[in-house]
């Protein structure tokens, strides 16, 4: 347990952090309940006050963030076979520290947001698309700017581009007042480039999933938000990959599984290939594989003796553990009976 926390700087990137969110930083001091807890934030002079202030202020009131329809739906969407009228829809949202604090919610504006969203059909059922907002944790109104972005780049033909896709995954404005227009002047070209422009804000937010997917260098400003997007983004390609699906665009699902992979384990679109073929845990068996000229099932069977031969011991015990080796494996036990 914790007892003395230190804060080092009051500052993300450029921007000051809300007070809110280093006063939870602050809290998990003295968390042993055996002494006081100490805080200690470390920042320059010229940041001193604020850092002062939110050491000492007390903290604000908890306020419910379940005040909207947009809300209030992503959240009842897990109980939707069991919420069907308004008197249902009041005993669910009575539970809810919105409702205590006197916010009314109404199920017909939540029933036709759920509705106009695609999240559930006339008789009150989760389609397909409501099913990844639930599966996935994403709001269903994320999930609409994700599809309506994804069609769009299905339409040019050039989806599994990383500039287009980061483009379609952004959503988003990040308030970075001080960045300079020339740091992202040439990732926004690029992304002209490919017949995209944003329009609502995003640009940001669109340059830190490209930076999180492209493996090159991080600028410093940025690297918080690329360090949480990095952290989400196999869930996020699953979510696309499940839109895709539901849109009956089963051919551009496994495109996007594979560039998935591709962005995530940092490895081109070859590897990504093998990796999903046999289901790897580790690039480098990808890679050896890849050399042997082993890219698909088939050619595994053509050349199962050269793996089992001069494979290394890691690539053979992936393969094993898959799979993909038993009737070898077999085989070559009933040749050294014989």
């Amino acid at each position: 347990m914790i007892d003395e926390v230190i804060v080092c700087g009051v500052r993300r990137a450029r921007e000051l952090v809300e007070a809110g969110e280093i006063k939870q930083a602050i809290g998990r001091a003295g968390r042993s309940y055996v002494k006081a807890g100490k805080a200690v934030v470390l920042c320059p002079s010229s940041d001193a006050s604020y850092a002062e202030k939110c050491l000492n202020d007390e903290t604000p009131p908890i306020k419910s963030e379940m005040t909207t329809v947009e809300e209030v739906s992503f959240h009842v969407l897990p109980w939707i076979d069991r919420i069907y009228d308004e008197d249902s829809f009041k005993k669910w949202y009575s539970r809810s520290l919105a409702s205590v604090q006197g916010v009314e919610m109404h199920w017909n504006d939540v029933s036709k947001y759920l509705l106009d969203t695609g999240c559930i059909n006339e008789e009150y059922e989760l389609t397909d698309f409501g099913r990844i907002s639930t599966r996935m944790y994403y709001p269903p109104k994320r999930l609409c700017h994700l599809r309506e972005k994804l069609l769009e780049a299905e339409a040019n033909g050039n989806v599994t581009d990383l500039f287009t896709l980061s483009y379609v995954f952004a959503s988003e404005h990040i308030p970075l007042s001080n960045v300079e227009a020339w740091e992202l002047a040439e990732y926004k070209g690029e992304v002209l480039g490919n017949g995209y422009s944003f329009s609502g804000g995003e640009l940001m937010h669109g340059f830190a999933y490209w930076c999180a997917m492209s493996g090159g260098i991080v600028p410093k400003w940025i690297r918080h938000v690329v360090a949480q997007i990095r952290e989400d983004l196999p869930r996020l390609f699953s979510a696309t990959e499940m839109i895709a699906e539901s849109e009956g665009l089963l051919s551009l699902a496994d495109d996007l599984r594979i560039a998935g992979i591709g962005a995530v384990r940092k490895v081109p679109v070859e590897i990504a290939r093998i990796i999903d073929e046999f289901g790897l845990k580790q690039r480098s068996s990808a890679l050896e594989l890849h050399n042997m000229g082993i890219d698909t099932k088939d050619d595994l069977k053509r050349h199962v003796d050269d793996v089992l031969d001069n494979g290394s011991g890691a690539l053979i015990k992936e393969l094993q553990e898959n799979g993909f080796l038993k009737e070898a494996n077999h085989r070559r036990l009933m040749d050294s009976k014989s």
